[in-house]
């Protein structure tokens, strides 16, 4: 099953987008093998980032993991016709952080609730202590602390 389906790109991009995207064969039309070549090459790279916490493919697709197939759908498409934009990108760039945050456990999908169908996230921060041989004195705007 796929994380999401050509009405989930419609939504982002509009039909010509999508025709001049996927349209090899000068047909006027979305080709439908290009367009789910796309989405199942997204969904391969959200499954091997989040297989390393998670069972894969989800059966149940959380809304996050619908969200980054978009995404990633979109910059494949951009990708193979002409170069993707700066701002596409950069929106691949960032689904690609969030993948690793999430095969990584900084970001947890829990269970998809029946009763919403919506997915919760929790984000958890990183805590970083030791030592450190560097000195501050009111010259970097740390009055009143002592070393």
């Amino acid at each position: 099953m796929a994380y999401c389906v050509h009405d989930d790109i419609i939504g982002k991009l509009d039909t010509n987008s999508i025709i001049q995207l996927t349209d090899d064969a000068k047909s006027g039309s979305v080709d439908a093998t290009v367009l789910a070549a796309c989405i199942a090459d997204a969904d391969a790279r959200i499954d091997k980032d989040c297989g390393a916490k998670y069972t894969v493919p989800f059966t149940t697709v959380p809304a996050l993991v619908k969200s980054l197939s978009v995404r990633i759908t979109i910059y494949n498409l951009y990708n193979r016709r002409r170069g993707a934009s700066r701002s596409v990108v950069d929106d691949y760039k960032q689904c690609l952080e969030t993948l690793k945050e999430i095969g990584s456990g900084v970001i947890t999908l829990s269970e998809v609730s029946e009763s919403t169908g919506r997915v919760s996230v929790r984000v958890f921060e990183t805590e970083v202590s030791g030592e450190s041989d560097m000195e501050f004195s009111g010259d970097y705007g740390f009055d009143g602390f002592e070393a």
